[in-house]
């Protein structure tokens, strides 16, 4: 199987992403992304960082690498499923650190397409 490299999914999730990806990939195919998940209900911080949910929008910033506050669209976990389903794909391996840090925030995603 080929294997895809992780990208950042928010900027790039439309009706046609996994219609996009489908044409670029065959069965068996492996892709692996991060997104973030609802624990962004619970804003986070640190010093000047923060990340937190408005609307259906994930806001943050990271000083170490951003000049302004950054957005992008958040993705329910309803969504990925309605996509995976649609597209032919399904989820291998799923996992969300725990706590309240910034990396629980995420969720890592192993997708196969069968």
């Amino acid at each position: 199987p080929s294997l895809k490299y992780h990208m950042i999914l928010h900027s790039f999730w439309e009706n046609t992403f996994f219609e996009k990806l489908n044409k670029v990939t065959n069965d068996n195919s492996i892709f692996i992304f991060n997104i973030v998940n609802n624990n962004i209900l619970n804003r986070w911080e640190s010093g000047e960082d923060y990340m937190y949910l408005d609307g259906n929008e994930v806001k943050y910033f990271f000083s170490s690498v951003h000049n302004e506050e950054m957005t992008e669209k958040y993705i329910t976990e309803d969504d990925i499923k309605t996509s995976l389903t649609n597209y032919g794909w399904e989820i291998s391996h799923k996992t969300t650190s725990c706590g309240q840090n910034i990396d629980s925030k995420y969720t890592w995603y192993i997708l196969k397409k069968i």
